[in-house]
């Protein structure tokens, strides 16, 4: 397969690959200057990691290409090396290419939503975006895989007839997995929670969810734990999304009052109280009008409840207990009579 070296071609081929150093060095000298500029910048990091994982990646291509191609100009090869070698490079010039572009694709959604939210102060649907990247992600490695098939002169159709059988086989074994990666896409077209949104599943399960994959969804409840749904339960549950139609949280406080108080005079001094928290809590919002209203005749008192609205649902803890406080205590200023259940036992 070898014949006798010539030193023209030692010295072709030690040129090449000393071209392939020197672009490397070349790159490593441009990547530092765009960081250095970069610095600058208000997503200074995210663009210094992209930075060096291109700068990684093109060194690589650099040097192993240069090094197979400076064998590939030796006179002396055989033409079946040669062919091989020839492929070598182009296959490993598409691994750079997807490896660059994969690990990438998530520092462009996160700078792209960054700057959408920053342009048009709207809330912006990260968890959608973040599934949208995985099914890109997908595409591009298969894109890959088939380039490099073709460069390896694999014949694409034959090889998927032969994999008809057997994908239907894979397919069925799957039927669950691919459930709940089609109610994930169902999730989140349907735009039915985002991450970081305060969701109740079915009347039991509460919590902040956490991030919306290609087969669960993965909340975060109250106690900070993490729990994982599958996708596919999710879609056919009963589920409650506290933050829409906006974060805004009605708190509703409930109390009775004597029969023998004065109504109207109760509910004058439930609206002061109402008005007065809302004014001087920032939790509370400053446009929404307080509601009281009386609603039922109970066993020994004349119910009434009191609305306010709060922010967000943290938001809503402390405003609701500040009305509870401050109504007991106005109550009790005003001589307000609560008649409390009694329960009489008889003794034999």
């Amino acid at each position: 397969m070898f014949r006798e070296l010539h030193i023209l071609d030692t010295v072709i081929a030690a040129a090449i690959f000393v071209v392939a150093i020197i672009l490397s060095l070349g790159t490593i000298y441009v990547s530092r200057k765009l960081k250095h500029r970069s610095a600058k910048h208000t997503l200074a990091k995210t663009f210094s990691k992209t930075i060096d994982r291109l700068a990684r990646a093109i060194i690589s291509l650099f040097l192993i290409d240069g090094l197979l191609l400076s064998v590939m100009s030796l006179t002396t090869i055989g033409s079946a090396l040669h062919s091989t070698l020839a492929r070598a490079c182009s296959v490993i010039a598409v691994l750079v290419l997807t490896y660059i572009i994969l690990r990438n694709i998530g520092t462009l959604f996160t700078w792209r939503l960054a700057h959408m939210q920053e342009r048009t102060h709207k809330h912006i649907n990260t968890g959608a975006a973040l599934f949208f990247k995985r099914i890109i992600q997908i595409l591009i490695c298969a894109i890959s895989l088939i380039w490099i098939l073709t460069l390896l002169g694999i014949a694409i159709g034959p090889l998927l007839a032969s994999l008809g059988i057997g994908g239907l086989a894979v397919a069925l074994a799957l039927q669950p997995t691919l459930e709940n990666f089609f109610a994930g896409m169902q999730i989140v077209s349907d735009n039915v929670v985002h991450v970081g949104d305060f969701v109740e599943i079915n009347d039991q399960l509460r919590g902040y969810v956490v991030d919306v994959g290609w087969r669960s969804t993965k909340i975060r409840t109250p106690a900070n734990n993490i729990i994982v749904a599958p996708n596919s339960s999710l879609a056919s549950s009963q589920l409650v999304n506290y933050n829409q139609p906006n974060h805004a949280v009605n708190v509703n406080v409930r109390c009775g009052v004597s029969y023998e108080n004065n109504l109207d005079q109760i509910k004058q001094i439930a609206l002061n109280v109402a008005s007065e928290i809302e004014k001087r809590m920032d939790e509370a919002v400053k446009n929404f009008e307080p509601r009281v209203a009386f609603d039922e005749f109970g066993e020994s008192n004349v119910m009434l409840f009191v609305v306010l609205q709060a922010k967000d649902r943290l938001a809503a803890i402390n405003l609701r207990s500040e009305l509870v406080m401050r109504l007991h205590q106005r109550f009790r200023e005003e001589n307000i009579k609560i008649n409390y259940p009694l329960r009489l036992t008889h003794h034999k």
